[in-house]
Parts: structure tokens; C-alpha cells; sequence
């Protein structure tokens, strides 16, 4: 199953060499711009390896484990984008985000913080940052919320990114920049950036494993 709410997941199946989620109706492409598409139920995104069998996996988020440094995680640590060891609570927390549609584009992604979660993975500066994101105010019925500043417009081109067959390894997954396209989500030296891609080094560190969010879940009913 695949809900929302309990981030109840549906197994995987796949095609090809490139993981799919189970089709459904309402599921959007994400990728294109010469690269194999993937689509994928709105709103929440891939997790797991379907090598597992991902039956029912609960989770919430989803981390990006990456491909060359094992057991290292994109993770945010003083509103700056990292790449670390989880250990503590959290570290997964910080290491676990929601993959939504994308700010700028629907078609594509974008990374929201689940404890910070107003805010979102952005690059500036190509230096990969969270910063808080669109917060439309509260307007009276039938009435048109205010344009977003000039600063929010580049806020969402900055967070979304298109999800392409990993660079180093088709069975994972990588980020193309939407407003830099010839840039990637990578890390270097333990800090993330959005940079272009030439060697073998650079298809590796901007190549990542979905997986179910490492955040635990909170007491309760699920």
C-alpha cells in the first residue's frame, strides 16, 4: 500500500535497470531533459530498494544515502545541506525529508526538512542551504494570494530539482539543478553543493540511494 498518511509504502517493481514505484493514477513524471523518466505517486516519492522487497515499509520521509561513503546521509546541520554518519536520533532526524513536488516545477522535486518543515534543501551560491520556503498567508475566500518577491521566485527554482538514473549507477538515482542544468546535487568534502559533473569522482558523489526516511516515528497510532 502506498497512504499518505502512515507513509505505508507499495512494493517495487522493475523496469529495465531503473526502479519504479507500482503505477496508480495521478503519478507524475519526474526526470526528462534527454534522461529516462520515472514516475511516481504525487506529493511523496520512492523509497527502498526493491531488492528487499520494500513490502509495506513504514516510514516517514524519505534519506538519501549516498553512493560511494557508506552508511553517509544528505542531512542538514545549521541550515547548511551535509553529508555525515547518523548515530543519534537527531542525526536521522535532520537526515529525513519529505520529497514533494517540486516548488518551481510539479513535474519535478523538492526536499522539505521533516523538523524544520517550513523549510526546504535550496543551493545559492551553489553552496547547498535550508531555507525557509513559500508560506502562502491565510486570504479570504475567492480572494488571490500576494505574488511571491523576487527573492521566493528564485527560492523555488533553487529548490527543485529533477530526479535522473544515477550517473555512477542507473539503479540509483541523481539531482539535476532545474535552473542550472548542467549542474548536480553532490558532495565534496562532506558538504553539499550543485556543481557540474566531469570524472568518475563526481558521477559517484552525485549519485544517491533512496531510502525509507530514517526518522523514528512518533509515539502513537499509525
Amino acid at each position: 500500500m502506498f497512504d499518505l498518511g502512515g507513509r505505508m509504502l507499495r512494493p517495487y517493481a522493475r523496469e529495465g535497470t531503473h526502479y519504479a514505484a507500482i503505477r496508480r493514477k495521478g503519478a507524475i513524471r519526474v526526470g526528462g531533459a534527454g534522461r529516462a523518466e520515472r514516475r511516481f505517486p504525487e506529493g511523496v516519492f520512492l523509497t527502498g530498494d526493491p531488492s528487499d522487497g520494500c513490502k509495506g515499509v513504514r516510514t516517514m520521509g524519505s534519506s538519501l544515502k549516498s553512493f560511494n561513503l557508506d552508511n553517509h546521509f544528505v542531512r542538514h546541520a545549521n541550515f547548511l545541506g551535509e553529508l555525515s554518519a547518523v548515530a543519534s536520533d537527531l542525526d536521522r532526524t535532520d537526515a529525513t525529508f519529505d520529497m514533494v513536488n517540486g516548488l518551481a516545477d510539479r513535474s519535478l522535486v523538492s526536499f522539505r526538512s521533516v523538523n524544520f518543515p517550513l523549510h526546504f534543501l535550496r543551493h545559492q551560491d551553489f553552496r547547498v542551504k535550508l531555507h525557509e520556503g513559500p508560506n502562502t498567508p491565510l486570504v479570504p475566500p475567492g480572494s488571490t494570494p500576494p505574488p511571491d518577491s523576487p527573492e521566493m521566485q528564485l527560492m523555488r527554482k533553487d529548490a527543485t530539482f529533477a530526479m535522473v538514473p544515477g550517473l555512477a549507477d542507473p539503479n540509483a538515482v541523481s539531482f539535476r539543478s532545474f535552473n542550472f542544468p548542467d549542474r548536480f546535487l553532490r558532495h565534496r568534502d562532506f558538504h553539499l553543493f550543485v556543481e557540474e559533473v566531469h570524472s568518475d569522482l563526481d558521477r559517484k558523489d552525485a549519485t544517491f540511494t533512496v531510502v525509507p526516511g530514517l526518522s523514528p516515528e512518533p509515539p502513537g497510532p499509525h
